[in-house]
């Protein structure tokens, strides 16, 4: 099955996950703020379960690079990075 047609894009924004530590508990959570151009505001978040070894872009960019994407773009920015993929 293709899900992504020859070409496309595959684009992946999401917040970077700290290394675990010695931190016992079993999730992450990100709260958001997004300022919408209306003016409107949306606060909300989403929790993820937190890996050992904590997730960013660059991890992300290996997975995909092992499955036959290749970047075009990579952003970070401390506590959120971007991943622009293609096949």
């Amino acid at each position: 099955v293709r899900v992504l047609a020859p070409g496309g894009r595959f684009l992946i924004w999401d917040a970077v996950i700290p290394p675990r530590g010695g931190n016992k508990k079993d999730a992450v959570i990100f709260p958001m703020t997004i300022d919408l151009p209306d003016g409107a505001v949306i606060s909300t978040g989403y929790s993820v379960r937190w890996p050992d070894e904590g997730r960013d872009g660059a991890y992300y960019q290996r997975i995909a690079e092992a499955v036959g994407f290749k970047a075009v773009s990579a952003c970070a920015t401390g506590e959120h990075f971007a991943l622009e993929l293609e096949r």
